[in-house]
């Protein structure tokens, strides 16, 4: 009697015990999720200067972006979606982007208004890994001072002499020429070379886009553009990628172009399509 009395006190409280560790598994589960969706709530902000800043996104999700000014291009920014998180009411300062791919990283740069660069690494991560669903973005110059790198790399002296054209300054080291030469095109674009930068190693372009088509927009692509042999353009930069139709205020635009001396004008492959005009646009 005494033995069924022992293990049956026994069993009972074996099942107490995994009672409780499996109580203790929920609520550990439970702070898990909460923390995860807790991290991914937070809005963080970010400081950016010369060198990338990385910031993490979740796969197959939209993040906001919100930038100090209006942004005026995204440069290498083909494996994600990027567009105003308004749509109805269009804010390029505040912008929704979502990657095209489930994990990994790639560097994107952001042209503001007033030709200040973001350079920013993106970094896919699964929605089982935590990120912030909103970034605000501030200069590190407003922060604190930014100590001076003597390294300029590549990439920097690119963005720079894209950014001084997009102003129409003058860069050391290059020659500057003002133009008025037809280019040959396909379908409703008129494109003339209206400015030319030379350097040792650089060439900038300034190409007028205008739209001949009266009754449609045209659409650049400026991600497939090409000017001579496959590696020779290195960054491209349109004011307005949808140009109204002929007569009306928007029916023309700038394009510039940076690439490696002996790229030759004659050369440039501007990809254009005619669509619809939105509907109730003033374009």
């Amino acid at each position: 009697m005494q033995d069924i009395e022992l293990n049956t006190y026994l069993r009972s409280d074996l099942k107490y015990a995994l009672k409780n560790a499996a109580i203790g598994i929920y609520v550990l589960l439970f702070l898990i999720i909460l923390a995860l969706l807790s991290g991914k709530a937070q809005a963080k902000t970010i400081y950016y200067g010369k060198k990338p800043q990385t910031v993490r996104l979740t796969a197959s999700e939209p993040t906001l972006f919100k930038f100090p000014l209006e942004v005026k291009n995204v440069l290498r920014a083909d494996k994600f979606s990027v567009k105003p998180a308004s749509e109805e009411d269009p804010n390029y300062a505040m912008l929704s982007i979502e990657p095209r791919f489930t994990q990994g990283e790639s560097e994107v740069l952001f042209l503001l208004a007033d030709g200040q660069t973001v350079p920013l690494k993106l970094t896919v991560v699964p929605k089982t890994a935590a990120a912030s669903s909103s970034y605000t973005f501030e200069s590190q110059e407003d922060a604190e001072p930014e100590k001076e790198d003597d390294s300029d790399s590549n990439s920097s002296v690119e963005v720079n002499l894209l950014k001084s054209m997009i102003r129409g300054e003058q860069v050391n080291g290059y020659r500057i020429s003002s133009l008025n030469r037809d280019i040959p095109s396909k379908g409703n674009g008129e494109i003339k070379l209206v400015g030319l930068y030379q350097g040792q190693s650089l060439t900038g372009f300034i190409f007028k886009v205008k739209n001949t088509s009266y009754r449609k927009n045209l659409y650049i692509d400026v991600r497939d553009l090409t000017i001579g042999s496959k590696g020779m353009s290195v960054l491209s930069q349109i004011d307005d990628s949808d140009i109204a139709p002929k007569g009306k205020p928007d029916s023309e635009t700038f394009l510039r172009v940076v690439a490696k001396t002996g790229s030759s004008s004659s050369n440039l492959i501007v990809p254009m399509k005619d669509v619809a005009p939105p509907t109730g646009s003033s374009k």
